[in-house]
């Protein structure tokens, strides 16, 4: 009887220090980085040359820093205009940079306007 209600004791503490506490969302959510929101840049032909491509420039919210943004898939024609400013919203990727580029971050550019 005395070794069973040990066990239970033992069974029981091990239990509860094997769950997990989940924080909104699951396993996946907090890995993401899709940005919430429209974000506004600027499309560039600046790398056009080398084999690049369009790029989207981001600027950072004091101005010092430039976030440059190589699309996944090209950017619709009326959208692919040098110096036009874009609201979009994107998804950073973890692919190969496009033939070419040196710079910048692959992403996945949505929700478009001007």
């Amino acid at each position: 009887m005395r070794t069973t209600i040990i066990l239970l004791a033992l069974l029981i503490t091990f239990a509860s220090a094997c769950k997990t506490k989940s924080q909104g969302g699951g396993c996946c959510s907090k890995n993401t980085a899709a940005v919430v929101g429209q974000t506004e840049g600027k499309v560039s032909h600046e790398y056009i040359a080398s084999g690049c491509g369009p790029v989207i420039l981001i600027k950072s919210a004091d101005g010092k820093d430039t976030q440059v943004l190589v699309p996944s898939t090209d950017l619709p024609k009326e959208f692919n205009k040098d110096g036009l400013t874009i609201k979009f919203n994107f998804r950073l990727l973890r692919m190969p940079m496009r033939q070419g580029c040196t710079t910048g971050q692959m992403a996945e550019i949505s929700d478009l306007s001007k």
